[in-house]
């Protein structure tokens, strides 16, 4: 009797330290459910991101070769501005020069209709 109540003891203790851990088991399986679960939420929330992150690349890429066709149309327009200017430069010193011989010949004129006789 002494024996069998020791191994009813020892099969006791055997079953309680298979019951604590299986609940120690249970309680580790729940946590790493639990950190499996914000993983998954934390790549969707990253794929989210990132997908969102590229489409904004794609846009700022666009709007740079947007950016880069305007600058090149203005910086030509510019070199056209330039070049119009430097002949309308060119044209006003001509004009300039014309009219300054306009005035010589009309003083001259004007000398000459002076010193005449009436």
């Amino acid at each position: 009797m002494k024996n069998h109540s020791l191994a009813l003891s020892i099969l006791l203790g055997i079953i309680i330290i298979l019951i604590i851990g299986g609940v120690s088991l249970s309680v580790k399986l729940n946590q790493v459910t639990d950190d499996r679960n914000k993983t998954n939420n934390e790549k969707m929330e990253v794929e989210k991101d990132n997908a969102q992150l590229r489409q904004e690349k794609e846009t700022l890429l666009q709007e740079n070769v947007q950016l880069k066709d305007l600058n090149e149309g203005l910086t030509l327009k510019v070199q056209q501005l330039e070049e119009q200017k430097e002949t309308l430069q060119i044209e006003l010193d001509k004009t300039v020069r014309l009219k300054e011989k306009l005035e010589e010949s009309l003083n001259e004129e004007l000398m000459r209709g002076d010193t005449s006789p009436e």
